[in-house]
């Protein structure tokens, strides 16, 4: 007979320094099983010590099915390289523009601390988000034959923070058209690009809506080489084709904004480009939708929100550019262009700032809503001479007064910081000057002194008023709130009462005058709040205002500096409470209470209660039966109609109706909303005459 043995052996798996993760095209392909498989193999060479380097013959894709968690890669410090799988790859598919490393990156997935060595690989990407995710602390290099280092589609709304980048044929960063209606919001924040002189974009935003903030681009220069040009450049075909807008000849840029790309730009310090920030507008466009190539159509780009359209947008783009950003060095710091014609774009504005520039500054400029305790900092761009930054050379002011502040200078950071010796008081607009007597290592010197400034929070806050909105949304029994940007001493006030409300005037005559009004206050507990009540009510059409006098104190015995005050009117008209329901029939008496299945019309009159006289207005009226009137409450529409009318000083608007029938089969009771309002005819932004007034009308039901 035959004998079976067992025999166990002890194995060894050798880790070497290098590790080949052989990626297989399954996992692009879809299949989620071998997408775990690769993941796992991918973490364990992560976690081993004795490896140091991953190679990819092959795109790691990130598939997500159903509720499958986010993916997280902390690769700890190693390196992930390209390796002869692409060359195979460009072998078998020669005029393809390469494979991706990275793919398929979705919202909660992550790649960090790592560095991606393209090796000289003919790549598309190395990272191509999907519709998001978080890129962190990843350096960029070997990308000589790599288009992009990261691509992001309009949808995509992935964050990249700390990252650095070497030269690519293209751009470091690409926003692209997605043919989708999601729209993501791309962040860049604190990352390096270095273009080491070569041709190319540190970031190109065709199509996103991006924030770029806290970053470093330098020497982006010469032209570009694509292959492509006005003969031979066709619409996109979708977000797998040739980007083919870029053509032989382009200059480049740090920052590239085109066709419909949004970007808000905070903090960067560019130099040393052919453009530091360049933007084209107002270009024709055309792609691929659903099977169909739409437009062209004519698209403009934005800057920190605001459309660049004509000379005087692309003006204010450009000031609002060189405040918030350190730009110098380049041919054109800012470059904006109308670009119809994207081979003979046409300026609108290209300025350039001189040897350095000032960003990063704290506040920024035009900020409001500032603590008044807030420091006062900012950055150069380049290497400074310490002694000719001091206080004759950074000042700060208000109300054109110079204001006596200390001024240092860390040479290791570059960065400036002013400290006023009094606290900023609240609710100013202060301004900060840097004089053309500062100069840098090199000794050069700012073209002329960089100004901005800031304004305060306020001290006291107007609720109920608002300040800033002439309305007549205060009912004449209302409430009228004020609060405090700190804690008060509520005995700075006299507990409330030096807080002054008076009536200065009518809607007809605002400067009539009129009377102190008597009211009681109200204290919150932590001294945040005060709530003013007046003791009678207040005037139709009343002009008034509330008066915080300039004594008024916080708990750290900061002051007010100055009155704070806000006007505001009162409503001018009113809606009555008596009304008149009838029978849709001639000569019917006032309905005692409604009957199902009957017609019934309601008839209502307001009247104006001021001396103003209101030609244009409208009365509204809406009639539901069920669970109530309000729209929220679900009842069924039983009439409605809206009737321009007009009020005379202290006269009745005219009387308006609205016919109405009661279901059979009503449950509930009917419900009635009266409004009265200005028409746009007599402004764009029609204000409420009236308190809205709700009825409630009876059924009678016979009882079963």
């Amino acid at each position: 007979g035959s004998v079976k043995a067992t025999v166990t052996r002890s194995i060894t798996v050798k880790w070497t320094e290098e590790y080949k993760l052989c990626s297989s095209g399954k996992a692009q392909n879809g299949n989620y099983a071998d997408f775990v498989r690769q993941k796992e193999q991918l973490q364990a060479a992560i976690d081993r010590d004795d490896v140091k380097t991953i190679v990819f013959n092959f795109g790691f894709a990130f598939i997500h099915y159903g509720n499958s968690s986010p993916v997280v890669f902390d690769f700890k410090g190693k390196t992930v390289k390209a390796g002869p799988g692409y060359d195979d790859m460009e072998i078998d598919n020669p005029d393809d523009e390469g494979g991706v490393m990275f793919s398929g990156i979705n919202n909660g997935d992550v790649i960090k601390n790592l560095k991606i060595d393209a090796n000289g690989k003919k790549l598309k990407a190395v990272i191509r988000t999907s519709s998001g995710g978080l890129i962190e602390n990843v350096e960029f290099a070997g990308m000589s034959r790599t288009k992009y280092a990261i691509m992001e589609d309009s949808q995509s709304s992935a964050t990249v923070r700390g990252c650095t980048f070497t030269p690519t044929e293209r751009a470091g960063i690409f926003l692209y058209h997605f043919p989708s209606t999601l729209v993501g919001s791309q962040i860049i924040e604190n990352c390096t690009f270095d273009g080491q002189g070569q041709p190319g974009y540190a970031i190109l935003d065709q199509w996103g809506t991006a924030t770029i903030s806290n970053c470093e681009i330098e020497g982006y220069k010469g032209e570009l080489i694509t292959g492509y040009n006005s003969s031979n450049d066709t619409v996109t075909m979708g977000i797998n084709n040739n980007y083919t807008r870029l053509h032989d000849g382009f200059t480049s840029a740090g920052i590239f904004i085109r066709d419909a790309g949004k970007a808000d730009l905070h903090g960067n310090n560019i130099s040393g480009c052919d453009s530091g920030i360049r933007i084209w507008t107002g270009e024709s466009y055309s792609y691929y939708d659903d099977q169909t190539i739409k437009g062209p159509i004519t698209v403009y780009a934005a800057v920190n929100s605001a459309e660049i359209r004509d000379q005087d947008t692309a003006e204010a783009a450009a000031a609002a550019l060189k405040l918030d950003n350190a730009l110098s060095g380049s041919d054109w710091d800012v470059d904006i262009c109308t670009a119809a014609d994207p081979d003979n774009p046409v300026p609108l504005v290209r300025e350039n700032y001189g040897p350095f520039g000032i960003y990063r500054q704290s506040p920024a400029p035009y900020a409001k809503g500032v603590a008044i305790d807030s420091a006062i900092a900012f950055y150069f761009s380049q290497e400074m001479q310490a002694d000719t930054i001091n206080s004759n050379t950074v000042l700060l002011s208000k109300d054109g007064q110079t204001l006596a502040a200390s001024v240092t200078y860390d040479a290791a950071e570059k960065k400036v910081v002013l400290t006023p010796q009094a606290k900023l008081g609240y609710g100013a607009t202060y301004t900060v000057t840097v004089s053309t007597s500062v100069a840098d290592k090199d000794g050069n010197h700012l073209s002329a002194d960089y100004i901005w400034s800031f304004t305060t929070t306020p001290f006291v806050i107007f609720y109920s008023p608002p300040a800033g909105v002439e309305s007549y949304e205060i009912n004449t029994d209302a409430e009228l709130t004020l609060g405090f940007v700190n804690p008060i001493d509520p005995a700075s006030l006299s507990d409330g009462a030096d807080v002054i409300l008076e009536q200065i005037g009518t809607l007809g005559n605002p400067t009539a005058g009129g009377s102190k009004a008597a009211c009681s206050y109200r204290f919150n507990d932590d001294g945040t709040e005060l709530v003013i009540t007046p003791d009678q009510e207040l005037a139709n059409g009343g002009h008034y205002r509330i008066t915080v006098p300039s004594k008024l104190t916080d708990k750290q015995g900061n002051g007010l500096g100055a009155d704070a005050s806000v006007e505001f009117y009162t409503k001018p008209a009113v809606i009555p409470d008596t009304f008149s329901v009838v029978l849709d029939e001639a000569g019917s008496p006032a309905a005692e209470g409604l009957q199902p299945g009957k017609r019934y019309v309601f008839s209502i009159q307001p009247i104006n209660m001021s001396d103003f006289y209101h030609r244009a207005a409208r009365t509204y009226i809406v009639v539901r039966g069920g669970k109530g009137a309000r729209l929220e409450h679900g009842g069924d529409i039983l009439g409605k109609g809206y009737f321009n009318t007009g009020g005379q000083p202290n006269k009745p608007f005219g009387k308006e109706s609205v016919v109405f029938t009661v279901p059979e089969d009503i449950t509930g009771e009917v419900y009635v909303d009266v409004m009265l309002r200005e028409t746009t005819t007599a402004r764009d932004n029609p204000r409420v005459l009236a308190e809205t007034k709700h009825f409630e009308l009876q059924v009678n039901r016979e009882e079963v």
